[in-house]
């Protein structure tokens, strides 16, 4: 046990322990969640991008860090009205992102799509 886990948790016999289980299990719902998610919107959040960056392999390159960081961020979930548009939100960031680098360093996209 870390430094910091050895805080939260109190020792053998000393009052309530920490629910460390029942936050591993709610991350684990997070986890379903975002698994849930991804199959919902896959197809449309890939035409999404694809449409955004007129690249078919960049786009699934996108969807794939979107998803990614929907993954990192799925402890957030419960406070989200609307996981789709939070999904479609991170996407489209992304996106834009990866245009702004595109028009910045023109020459390394192109070299970097002719590597592969």
């Amino acid at each position: 046990m870390n430094e910091f886990a050895a805080h939260l948790e109190p020792a053998k016999g000393e009052g309530t322990p920490w629910p460390g289980a029942a936050l591993r299990a709610a991350s684990a719902l997070h986890a379903e969640a975002v698994e849930q998610l991804f199959y919902a919107c896959e197809m449309r959040l890939g035409r999404f991008l694809a449409q955004m960056v007129g690249d078919r392999a960049l786009a699934e390159d996108l969807l794939q860090e979107s998803f990614y960081e929907a993954f990192r961020c799925r402890d957030q979930l419960g406070e989200i009205e609307n996981p789709e548009a939070w999904l479609f939100g991170i996407a489209r960031n992304r996106a834009l992102s990866s245009l702004r680098r595109r028009r910045r360093f023109p020459s390394r996209s192109r070299a970097s799509r002719a590597t592969l």
